[in-house]
């Protein structure tokens, strides 16, 4: 964009930024050089300093100073803040065990694949049935002695897809020896020589659990930002504009932490925790930030791949109805959701690329389509994205 100054990249983690889709897919990414988005050489020759290894503890807006955790202080002119968030740990008895694991990033999923070793001999518990913890079953079945998930909902996904493709979607899962227990949560684990080896649950049943993933949702990490007058919500998200800058001029922030306004949904703010977005938000901030002006057009987009299903929805909002073209049962589909003016506001699918990420262009380019303009052409709007 023709920046000619000094970029620098405070990085928790001692690696190069890299791609975290794959981190919950156990043993598909065990090469920290292979997921990595650029080389050393590369940052080098873009004038950008990396700091590994290290946190902001503190940022002082009105002298514009960031605080390091190493003990330096980095002056700066403009600051983008793009923390990310933590895995949440439920506050149960026993939740300090060992082989009780989180997944969010490299070293923990590498801590994963090595606790469950090569000999098929650990039971596995997942507590969670989001993507995360859907990938996280999926990924480690076939490494496990059993693979138990447990989560409040009724169905896999069922929040998402309803009860039809989450009723499918258990049948796949559990084809592949995956058992659930829905409706109840952990109420307290159980070990022996401060080694995880069972877990009681609400609903009275005790299962073995030699390694337990949670996989229940994030915190942001926020809390440094606590005295720096810059504008969060009670949570610990950061409240921004459609140019990604906070309350204090030349602040911005993106990506998980950002309550952000969301451009299909009436530049409604919301947080939305997932790459692709997080990466849109960095190129707007950036633009921001070197006074091109542009506003965010955000269209929320997930994927995910389940035992070689390859699921995608985009979109937004709350459906009153739905329909579907294709076939549930096989897992080979596209659902149109609809909200109460019959507007769809968001499309799912599972094995039918590229239909959802047509839609999200769709969406990018201001269009909308309504449950009549379904009838005859289920797909003829896909003709109007140019």
């Amino acid at each position: 964009e023709g920046f000619g100054g000094r970029i620098t990249l405070v990085c928790k983690e001692n690696y190069l930024p890299y791609d975290r889709v794959k981190v919950s897919k156990i043993g598909t990414a065990t090469d920290i050089d292979k997921l990595q988005a650029r080389t050393e050489q590369y940052y080098e020759g873009a004038n950008i300093e990396i700091i590994k290894g290290v946190d902001a503890t503190k940022v002082n807006t009105g002298e514009r100073i960031v605080e390091l955790s190493n003990g330096t202080k980095r002056k700066y002119s403009a600051l983008y803040i793009a923390t990310g968030a933590k895995a949440r740990v439920p506050d149960i008895p026993g939740i300090d065990l060992e082989n009780i694991l989180t997944v969010r990033n490299f070293d923990d999923s590498i801590k994963i694949l090595t606790k469950l070793g090569s000999d098929k001999a650990k039971n596995v518990v997942v507590l969670g049935l989001s993507f995360i913890g859907l990938e996280i079953a999926s990924s480690c079945v076939q490494k496990s002695k059993s693979m138990t998930v447990i989560g409040k909902d009724t169905l896999p996904l069922g929040q998402v897809f309803g009860t039809e493709i989450g009723q499918s979607l258990r049948t796949l899962f559990e084809d592949k020896n995956v058992q659930f227990h829905f409706e109840t949560t952990i109420a307290k684990c159980n070990g022996e020589n401060g080694v995880i080896k069972s877990v009681e649950l609400t609903n009275g049943t005790t299962l073995p659990a030699d390694l337990l993933v949670l996989g229940i949702g994030t915190t942001f990490y926020t809390d440094f930002l606590k005295y720096s007058g810059i504008h969060m919500l009670p949570n610990g998200a950061v409240n921004v504009n459609d140019k990604l800058e906070t309350n204090i001029k030349n602040v911005y922030a993106g990506g998980d932490i950002a309550y952000a306004p969301v451009f299909i949904a009436n530049n409604q703010q919301m947080n939305i925790g997932h790459i692709g977005l997080a990466q849109y938000h960095g190129q707007v901030a950036a633009k921001n930030i070197i006074k091109k002006e542009t506003p965010l057009r955000s269209v929320p987009y997930f994927w995910t791949m389940l035992f070689g299903k390859s699921i995608r929805f985009a979109g937004c909002g709350k459906p009153v109805s739905s329909m579907v073209d294709g076939d549930v049962a096989s897992l080979k589909f596209v659902i149109f959701f609809f909200d109460e003016n019959d507007k769809v506001i968001s499309v799912g699918s599972c094995m039918r690329d590229p239909v959802v990420s047509q839609f999200a262009e769709f969406l990018y380019q201001g269009k909308s389509i309504y449950r009549k303009d379904l009838e005859n052409n289920t797909f003829g709007w896909t003709e109007t994205i140019h």
